[in-house]
C-alpha cells in the first residue's frame, strides 16, 4: 500500500497580446498610433501583508477494521439445547447466544448444597463461617466443654470428700478418670470442629465451581456487537474451547493505513482525520489518530 500526498498546484496562465504595425503610413495614422500606444491606467488595491495558517493534508489509503473481534467458545462440555443468535444479529453484552443442556449441572449443584448443609449441621451452623471463626463456638465443642466443666466440678467435690475420708479411693479415682476422659473429649471436639470447618470451606468452593458450571450452560456475548459467524447448531456436542460464535464490535471502527516515512515527523496522536469510503462517496466521517507505529514498513 503506497500513500499519496495531496499536492495543490497553482497554474498561472499568461496571455500575450501583439498589435499589427507597418511602413508608409501618413501623419494622421502616425498620430492615431501614438494615441493608441499611450499606456492605460490600471487600478491597484494595496493590502497589508499578513500571516495565516495554511492547512496541510496527507492523503493515504487504509482498511477499516472492527474495534474488537472476539471468538466465543464454551467453558464446559455438553450438548447444545438451543441457539439464540444467528449471523448478522446485533447482541448486547451478556446476551444469550446459545444454551447447553443443564440437567446434569443442576444435579451437581444440588449435591454440593446438600453436602455443605450436612457439614454445617454437624457444626451447628447455618452458613459457612469466616476464616477468623473460633471453633470453640461450635455445638460439639460447646457440649464437650460443658461436660468437661461438669466433670471437673464433680472431681473437686469428690476431692473434698476423699480428703475427709467420706469416700473410698476407688470412687475418687472414678471421678478423676471421668475428668480426664472429658478433657480428652474436649480436645478431640476442637480438632474435629477444625476439620469440619476446613471441610465446609472445601465444600463451599466445590459448590461455587458447580454453580459456575451451571451458569456456563448459558453461552453469552462478552461484548456488544454483531454476530459475524456461527459455527454450531442445536443438538451438537461441544467441548471446552471449541469456537462457536464470532462477535465483532463495529462501533467505533478502526482505520489502519500507511503514510510515507517523510511525513512521520508531522504526525501526532490526536490529530483529526477525515475518512471517505467508496460505498458512500458523498459522506465524510471524522476520526482521530490514536496510534502511530514506531517502525517503518516497505510499501
Amino acid at each position: 500500500m503506497r500513500a499519496v500526498r495531496n499536492i495543490s498546484v497553482l497554474l498561472i496562465a499568461g496571455v500575450l497580446t501583439t498589435a499589427p504595425y507597418g511602413c508608409g503610413r501618413g501623419p494622421s495614422a502616425a498620430k492615431a498610433d501614438r494615441k493608441q500606444a499611450q499606456p492605460s491606467i490600471i487600478p491597484v488595491t494595496v493590502t497589508p501583508v499578513r500571516t495565516q495558517k495554511v492547512q496541510r493534508t496527507v492523503e493515504f489509503v487504509g482498511t477499516l477494521y472492527a474495534n474488537e473481534e472476539v471468538a466465543v467458545s464454551s467453558e464446559i462440555e455438553g450438548r447444545i439445547l438451543s441457539i439464540a443468535a444467528d449471523l448478522g444479529d446485533r447482541v448486547g453484552a451478556g446476551q444469550a447466544l446459545a444454551k447447553i443442556h443443564d440437567a446434569e449441572f443442576r444435579f451437581a449443584v444440588e449435591q454440593s448444597e446438600a453436602s455443605l448443609r450436612e457439614t454445617l449441621a454437624k457444626l451447628g451452623l447455618e452458613k459457612t463461617p469466616p476464616p477468623s471463626f473460633d471453633v470453640a463456638r461450635t455445638s460439639p465443642v460447646i457440649k464437650a466443654k460443658a461436660e468437661l466443666d461438669d466433670a471437673r466440678l464433680f472431681l473437686k467435690r469428690m476431692q473434698g470428700l476423699f480428703d475427709e475420708k467420706v469416700i473410698s479411693a476407688q470412687e475418687y479415682d472414678t471421678a478423676a478418670t471421668r475428668a480426664k476422659t472429658a478433657l480428652a473429649a474436649y480436645k478431640g471436639s476442637l480438632e474435629e470442629a477444625r476439620a469440619l470447618v476446613a471441610g465446609a470451606y472445601a465444600k463451599e468452593a466445590q459448590l461455587g465451581t458447580a454453580r459456575k458450571k451451571l451458569r456456563d450452560t448459558a453461552i453469552q456475548a462478552p461484548l456488544a456487537g454483531s454476530v459475524s459467524k456461527r459455527s454450531v447448531s442445536a443438538g451438537e456436542f461441544v467441548k471446552v474451547g471449541i469456537h462457536l460464535f464470532t462477535i465483532v464490535q463495529d462501533n467505533p471502527l478502526k482505520l489502519r493505513g500507511m503514510v510515507p516515512e517523510r511525513f512521520a515527523p508531522e504526525l501526532r496522536t490526536g490529530q483529526s482525520v477525515e475518512i471517505k469510503v467508496d460505498p458512500y462517496p458523498d459522506k465524510r466521517y471524522a476520526g482521530k489518530i490514536t496510534r502511530i507505529s514506531p517502525s517503518a514498513e516497505l510499501a
